[in-house]
């Protein structure tokens, strides 16, 4: 029997895969569901193993029920019936069982931005809209979840394996879809997110086929379900939101890609959310972000902002731009002070002097004719320090530094006179000392308030600084989350070229930029950017607030940090990153917590009592033997020791 679609029957069609296309779970893979439904179970004295147990118990019976049905297509009481049978259940049980598991369903279910985007678009061109699914649920049931997120009329068709017995995987569905809509395939687009069923099967079939979102869990969210059924009810969201903002990206499955959806997204997005609260307690009407690292954060917190926040500016003046501000006030001997001087370069940058000064000071040094990007060694930087105290030197960059430096502060009183109210800076952080310059330049605004990703140096209780990551005095912590420092200052900047310097316009100091560096992974940082911000955007929509807390943000960003390096493609982010470690001990620290590894917990457990209590994972040994995961810890330990 021909189902009426309430519209004209000739003309195009768009049909839509339904799950992981134009609805999603509210988890990191959609097997969630069954750990969650185990752990109910267990609640209301169902018999039931570990909810973990369940869950397996729970695929291999839907894989053993379709073993058993001669097309291989089954409802979901058939796949109770085996796991009751599996598990000696009553048929009370049995029937207990499939209303929690659609319950999880009806709760879990939600549209994805994209999808519906998508169908709308489709209506919106007049074409029909048809739903197919390979899906052992009832049509009755995704009919229901489908109208209550307003994405199916009454006259849609809606096309189910289990109902039909034909699949989207094996190609016999499309005959009897054309034959339903009476259609010509040429007629028909086709999009979903399974490569095989969605794409190669129904051009085959002749269908035109998109890949319309992504079913896949990166690696950043599958880790958020890693500790069980808690953890999947509190994390779920966020791996939902990484999903979703991957799946409106080109490449949704790309490692840079993953990497801002799944890592730089929750970091951005709890790190400026967190700012504007804390603003919120301090009082704080105007918040400078710095320049350059400070530039995306600005970006997310103006998407979380509404009339309330505090003015959210971009302060165009980076730590060196200060530092020459202050060079009027400052002992021009002091800023030799913890100058590496690692190359001709970076001291023409510290200390204002010009290309021919740099080609002077390196005659009276005596050195090679070499470029200024050369690394200058430990006799070299010696003899030019030895040079520069020297006063005529000391007069030369006293005087350069002070022409530098008059454009910077003239910017920076202009920004304080547009200010309203308290101020605070945000940036990276590290150590806040762009906060303290800055506390030198504008003692009028002063004391300014202070919020950054993380904190080293400054004592546990920093006056007026705050850090949401951590804040850890110098040295401490085994991987203190600051060695991330070049990572956060690569991914989060780029969006803006160097500062040169400013200019005046039209009575105004307006900063000038450089063009952003090309660089080898440019179009890898911009990717995960992209990703990023589509993260933030959806976790500021207030259809998915309830996804999310500000702690929870908290926790994934700090385990994916954790876990970032495991990566296969790490590599190139490392590189990427200019990531450097000094020691070998460091080293190892830095390998083994990198992949998850507790490497304090191990060392109390080995030497205080407890010989065994370290061999077990803290991290997840899916992608490695339980020996093999055995073996890395005992590396890590010797290699720490």
């Amino acid at each position: 029997m021909k189902v009426s679609t309430g519209c004209d029957l000739r003309g195009p069609v768009s049909t839509f895969d339904v799950f992981d296309t134009v609805l999603t779970r509210r988890t990191a893979l959609p097997v969630d569901i069954f750990m969650l439904l185990g752990a109910k179970l267990r609640e209301e004295g169902v018999r039931v193993p570990s909810a973990g147990m369940f869950r397996a118990l729970r695929v291999r019976a839907e894989r053993w029920s379709r073993r058993m049905e001669p097309g291989g297509e089954v409802t979901l009481e058939d796949i109770h019936r085996m796991l009751g049978r599996l598990l000696g259940w009553s048929e009370e049980d049995r029937r207990r069982s499939v209303s929690l598991e659609l319950s999880l369903e009806e709760e879990f279910l939600t549209a994805t931005p994209h999808g519906r985007a998508a169908v709308n678009a489709a209506r919106n061109e007049g074409r029909r809209v048809a739903f197919v699914s390979d899906m052992y649920l009832a049509p009755s049931f995704i009919r229901r979840i489908l109208e209550r997120e307003n994405l199916i009329l009454p006259g849609d068709l809606l096309a189910v394996s289990g109902e039909w017995k034909v699949t989207k995987g094996r190609g016999d569905m499309w005959p009897r879809l054309l034959a339903e809509l009476e259609a010509a395939p040429h007629e028909i687009l086709h999009r979903g997110d399974n490569r095989h069923g969605d794409v190669v099967s129904p051009g085959r079939a002749g269908l035109k086929a998109e890949r319309l979102g992504t079913a896949e869990a990166s690696r950043w969210e599958d880790w958020s379900r890693y500790h069980g059924p808690e953890d999947i009810r509190r994390f779920g969201g966020i791996a939902a939101l990484c999903r979703t903002a991957r799946a409106g990206m080109e490449e949704p499955d790309e490692f840079w890609t993953s990497l801002g959806a799944g890592v730089l997204g929750p970091l951005l997005a709890g790190f400026a959310f967190w700012i504007l609260e804390q603003a919120r307690r301090d009082a704080v009407r105007t918040i400078w972000f710095l320049s350059r690292d400070g530039l995306l954060p600005l970006e997310a917190a103006r998407i979380f902002a509404d009339a309330d926040s505090p003015k959210l500016e971009y302060l165009c003046a980076g730590r060196r731009q200060l530092q020459l501000a202050l060079s009027a006030e400052t002992a021009t001997g002091d800023l030799f002070e913890g100058s590496r001087l690692a190359s001709l370069q970076l001291l023409g940058s510290r200390f204002a002097l010009d290309e021919r000064a740099l080609h002077d000071l390196r005659e009276e040094a005596g050195l090679p004719a070499t470029g200024l990007l050369e690394r200058l060694n430990a006799a070299a930087r010696s003899r030019i320090t030895e040079i520069l105290a020297g006063p005529a030197w000391q007069a030369r960059i006293a005087a350069a530094r002070h022409q530098a430096g008059e454009p910077v502060r003239q910017y920076l009183g202009q920004m304080a006179d547009q200010a309203a109210g308290r101020v605070a800076v945000a940036d990276v952080g590290w150590r806040g000392s762009s906060q303290d310059l800055l506390n030198r330049l504008l003692p009028a605004n002063a004391p300014l308030w202070g919020y950054y990703l993380g904190l080293t140096g400054s004592g546990p209780t920093p006056e007026h600084k705050a850090a949401w990551l951590y804040n850890r005095p110098e040295g401490e912590g085994d991987l203190a989350l600051d060695r991330h420092q070049r990572l956060f200052e690569v991914l989060l900047g780029g969006a803006a070229g160097p500062l040169q310097g400013y200019e005046r316009n039209s009575g105004k100091w307006e900063p000038v930029f450089a063009m952003a560096e090309a660089g080898e992974h440019a179009p890898g940082r911009e990717r995960a950017q992209k990703a990023a911000l589509a993260f933030v955007r959806l976790a500021a929509d207030p259809l998915y607030r309830s996804w999310w807390t500000l702690e929870d943000l908290h926790g994934i960003t700090t385990r994916n940090l954790l876990r970032l390096f495991e990566h296969p493609d790490a590599t190139d982010a490392l590189h990427f990153a200019d990531w450097t470690v000094t020691t070998d001990e460091a080293h190892a620290d830095s390998v083994a917590l990198a992949k998850g590894y507790d490497v304090a917990r191990i060392r109390t457990c080995l030497f205080q009592g407890e010989p065994w209590a370290w061999l077990w994972p803290a991290a997840s040994l899916r992608n490695s033997s339980f020996i093999g995961g055995w073996l890395m810890r005992l590396a890590a330990l010797l290699r720490g020791a």
